[in-house]
Formats: C-alpha cells, sequence, structure tokens
C-alpha cells in the first residue's frame, strides 16, 4: 500500500507509475472497488488490472466495473468472459448498436431506437475509487499504448469533495459556468493541456476575454492526433486565438492525449476535453488540486512539455494543406459529435 497520509495528492505523467501505484491499492482493498473507464484493452496491462480486481473481489470486496459501449467495443466479450466466473459485477455503458445484435432478444426496434439515441452520451471518464477513500482520475485507459498522460491519486474526504462529476445536467452546467467565469478572471495565466479542442463559443470568448488582458494563455495541443479529422477542426480555430495573443505550442513527441488546466493558481487534472462532447455529452470526471506542491508539479511538467512542442506562429498558417483547411471547416458542423 502507499504510504501516504489521511489526506494525500499524488500526481502522475508516466503509465507505469499510474497503474503501479493503482494496482496496489486495489490489492489493498477492504471493501470497495469502483473502476470506470472509456478504453479498456484486454493487453498485458488490462490482465494485470483484471487480476488486481477478481483478487479483491474474491477477498471480499464489493468491485464494480464500468466500460462503454464504443471506447471498449471490441474487448467487451473478452470481458465478460473473463469476469463472469468471479465475484466482479461488470456492466457496459450505452452498448453501442451493432453489439446489440448479439443477442436476438435486443433486436426489438425500442431498445434500438433507444441505442442510437444513447450513441452520443458516452462513459469517458477514468476513476478508481477505492474504499470510499482513495481515487486515481485521469486520461490514462487501461491500455499498453505510450500516450502523453496526466492523473492524480487523491485520498481523505476533503480532497473527495472536489471531485467534479458530470453526470447531471444541473452539475453541468454548474461546472461550466465556473469554468467560464475563472477563464474570464484569470489574472496571471491559463495553462491548458489537452488533447481534443474544439471548443465552444462560451470558452472562446472567455479565452479572448483574458488574452486582452494580457494574461498568460497557453494551449498545449497534440502535433498529431489518433484521429486526423480532429486536428483538422481544431486548427480552424488557431487563426483567431493567435491573432488575439494565445499563444499555440504542438507537442511533437507523443500522441498528447492528458486533459490538464491551470488558471493562476488553481489547478484541474481529469478526462475531460475541451470540445462539446465531454461539456455537453459524455460523462467525465476531473479533480481540483489542493495542494500547492501538485500545483506546482503541473506547472513544471507543463514548462517540461514546451520543450518538446513546437509554438505555432500566424506565419505558420500559411503552410498548412488547403484540403485540410477546407475539411476542418466543412467538419464543423459535426462538432457537436465528434
Amino acid at each position: 500500500m502507499l504510504a501516504l497520509g489521511s489526506s494525500e495528492e499524488k500526481v502522475y505523467y508516466q503509465k507505469d507509475h499510474y497503474f503501479s501505484d493503482l494496482l496496489e491499492s486495489i490489492k489493498a482493498a477492504n471493501q470497495s472497488v469502483e473502476f470506470e473507464t472509456y478504453i479498456f484493452e484486454n493487453d498485458e496491462l488490462g490482465q494485470k488490472v483484471i487480476q488486481a480486481l477478481i483478487m479483491a473481489a474474491a477477498r471480499g470486496a464489493s468491485v464494480q466495473v464500468t466500460v462503454d459501449g464504443v471506447g471498449s467495443l471490441y474487448w467487451i466479450g473478452n470481458l465478460i468472459a473473463l469476469f463472469q466466473e468471479s465475484r466482479v459485477k461488470f456492466q457496459v455503458y450505452h452498448p453501442f448498436l451493432f453489439y446489440h445484435f448479439t443477442s436476438w432478444r435486443l433486436l426489438r426496434l425500442d431498445r434500438m431506437v433507444r441505442a442510437f439515441s444513447q450513441l452520443n452520451k458516452r462513459l469517458h471518464r477514468k476513476i478508481c475509487l477505492i474504499d470510499n477513500t482513495t481515487a486515481f482520475v485521469g486520461s490514462f485507459n487501461v491500455t499498453n499504448k505510450e500516450n502523453r498522460d496526466t492523473g492524480v491519486m487523491i485520498r481523505g474526504e476533503d480532497s473527495l469533495a472536489l471531485l467534479r462529476h458530470n453526470k447531471t445536467r444541473k452539475l453541468r452546467l454548474m461546472y461550466n459556468n465556473d469554468l467560464a467565469i475563472r477563464l474570464r478572471s484569470a489574472q496571471k495565466r491559463i495553462w491548458i493541456t489537452n488533447a481534443y479542442f474544439v471548443p465552444p463559443v462560451f470558452i472562446l470568448k472567455a479565452l479572448y476575454v483574458s488574452a486582452r488582458k494580457e494574461v498568460d494563455v497557453r494551449l498545449l495541443l497534440p502535433a498529431r492526433s489518433d484521429r486526423a479529422f480532429m486536428k483538422w477542426i481544431t486548427e480552424t480555430y488557431y487563426s483567431g486565438l493567435l491573432q488575439s495573443g494565445i499563444r499555440i505550442f504542438e507537442y511533437e513527441k507523443k500522441f498528447l492525449h492528458a486533459k490538464t488546466l491551470m488558471i493562476d493558481d488553481w489547478a484541474l487534472v481529469g478526462s475531460s476535453n475541451m470540445d462539446h462532447r465531454s461539456l455537453f455529452h459524455d460523462l467525465e470526471v476531473d479533480a481540483v488540486l489542493r495542494q500547492q506542491a501538485s500545483r506546482q508539479s503541473l506547472a513544471k511538467q507543463f514548462d517540461f512539455d514546451l520543450k518538446n512542442s513546437t509554438e505555432i506562429f500566424v506565419s505558420d498558417l500559411n503552410k498548412r494543406c488547403r484540403v485540410n483547411v477546407i475539411v476542418g471547416w466543412l467538419l464543423q458542423i459535426f462538432r457537436y459529435w465528434v
């Protein structure tokens, strides 16, 4: 078990470190484990997580595992088979339509209509809550793929109370309003690290307001995306952002999948992207960092990531492929769903 106090935080930037501590915490669970993730691959890492969860359930802990029906689509069958002989409670959030076809009972029209209506509402959060005292939150999926992710372990009732679950429309509205106010009220800096930057108007306006006040607004975005069209859409915002004084950096070393935000001395780590999906549709969870050491660590990592990034200038925009530019603008039509 981690040698940590009653109220602690630990920020992670390496997958191996994050899952090593997560697995140790699952192995020490006494009462309960609630594990939710978007992608749960049945690879080497996935097998380690599966065995830890099964062993926790065998010891008598209540273990609930929930995966997304689209993100984990290709591995759901294997996961069901692996968990069915154990005491682990396994469920799929909003199964993908074609997955319903594996059972003739689900071919009813009402179920198919419901599946279509749920298609744009995904479980995107990555969280493991252990004994209701310790939580692991961030952008790490269960996969061997090496991305640049960020996560945090938090322990203690005060810290857990600051988890931001957007599980209801009321909470979404509250968190979105809070975010807009914080962005507009920034005095010194707004440092955003994000994998998918397709912001709604209220985010753009808030960033422009702070940039006009000469707040240090920087965006750290991926140079290459796991979905090529996402970068094309994101680039449609570059001209306006750059002309407003906002600095843009593209991370080159590997795929940037982290989702972090620093506004002055307030910091957030979690699963939320700055796009319509995260803000209006998907289930997400983010953690507010309480400790100064954690916020300093996040700022230090941001500076370090900039060294592995290329800054984008207005002059660079003319070098882009014209076809990609046109496609990016056309795809803006679908920004609420991508």
